[in-house]
């Protein structure tokens, strides 16, 4: 039973953080200084032939509508799959590298010391920074800069949602007693 609850929370935690990752394009976009992008339709192509009759085969005109272009140096927002991808892969990559960390902060004898771990989370937070950015290159057509401010949005983002869900906590711990 625990194992299931702990992939559903993982799974839950990803979820999340892709819903987050759109929230933090869309912002990135505004500071940018455009408009969100305009959102792709898939289409079904039968109805839209059924609205034709055959007499208008042979007409000049298209039977479908020119699919929306985004503005230019927008960045697209992020399916739920690709932001899923993304922050599941930029914690690994976090994760991956606050054990290195720490590893490297033992003493030659193999003894921890006491605020190892928050030096190793203090430089965990820049590599997961970048490595979210270079991740946001790869899987959206956009720059480096443009992926270091949805980064940086995003950081702020799960910031502001952890002080909030510790609010929440704090004022129900408050109201029970």
């Amino acid at each position: 039973m625990g194992p299931l609850l702990a992939l559903l929370g993982l799974l839950l935690a990803v979820l999340v953080g892709a819903a987050l990752l759109q929230l933090s394009v869309a912002g990135a976009n505004r500071l940018a200084g455009g408009s969100p992008a305009a959102p792709r339709r898939d289409r079904d192509l039968e109805s839209e032939w059924d609205k034709w009759d055959w007499d208008e085969w042979d007409d000049d005109r298209a039977p479908f509508e020119d699919e929306p272009v985004r503005a230019k140096g927008l960045i697209p927002k992020p399916n739920l799959g690709v932001g899923m991808a993304v922050v599941f892969l930029t914690a690994a990559i976090g994760v991956l590298a606050f054990v290195l960390l720490n590893f490297a902060l033992m003493d030659l004898s193999g003894r921890r010391h006491r605020d190892q771990s928050a030096a190793a989370f203090l430089f965990t937070l820049p590599i997961a920074y970048f490595a979210m950015s270079a991740m946001l290159v790869g899987f959206l057509p956009t720059t480096f800069r443009r992926a270091l401010l949805v980064a940086l949005v995003f950081a702020l983002s799960v910031l502001a949602f952890f002080l909030s869900v510790g609010a929440l906590i704090f004022v129900l711990s408050a109201m029970l007693r």
